[in-house]
This record gives structure tokens, sequence and C-alpha cells, in this order.
């Protein structure tokens, strides 16, 4: 059984962002939300991360450069749909 070890989260939030926005500030403030929110999800581990490895652990300093490259690409994804998202002219 898969994930039968594993203890999951009771609740998951999920923000979807509307298919049209009333203004390009809107759009834009709710991307922005989003991009602080995906930051704060991967810089608090990062930081711990940072603060219990040596300059000198490849390994450790290996599994950051993965979660910052994570984050990276989930602030760059978030950006690409909010230029592909449409604000009322």
């Amino acid at each position: 059984m898969m994930g039968a070890a594993r203890s999951y989260a009771p609740k998951l939030d999920v923000t979807l962002p509307p298919m049209r926005f009333r203004t390009a500030q809107d759009r834009d403030r709710f991307f922005a939300d989003r991009a602080e929110e995906s930051r704060r999800h991967f810089d608090q581990p990062i930081r711990a991360n940072k603060g219990m490895c040596r300059s000198d652990e490849f390994g450790c300093q290996h599994m950051i450069a993965e979660m910052e490259r994570a984050r990276d690409e989930e602030l760059a994804r978030l950006e690409k749909l909010r230029e592909a998202t449409l604000a009322s002219p």
C-alpha cells in the first residue's frame, strides 16, 4: 500500500486563479500573493537546512540547491500563469 506509513496533513487548501480579473492590478496582486506564499513555503526549510549544513558538505549543499531550484521553478510557473491570465480592459 503506497503512503500507508506516511502521515498527511488533514487539510489541503488550493487557490485556483480566476479565468479573468477585473483589472490588471487585481491580477498582479493575486499572483504576487501566490508568489509570496510560495516563497514562505520554500524559504523556511531552505533557511533551516542552511543553518544545519556546513559549506563543505556537498550532499547538504546539493539538497539546498535542489530546494532553491524547485522554488525558482514554482515562481517562474506563477509568472507564466500571470502573463497568460486576462484582465478585463
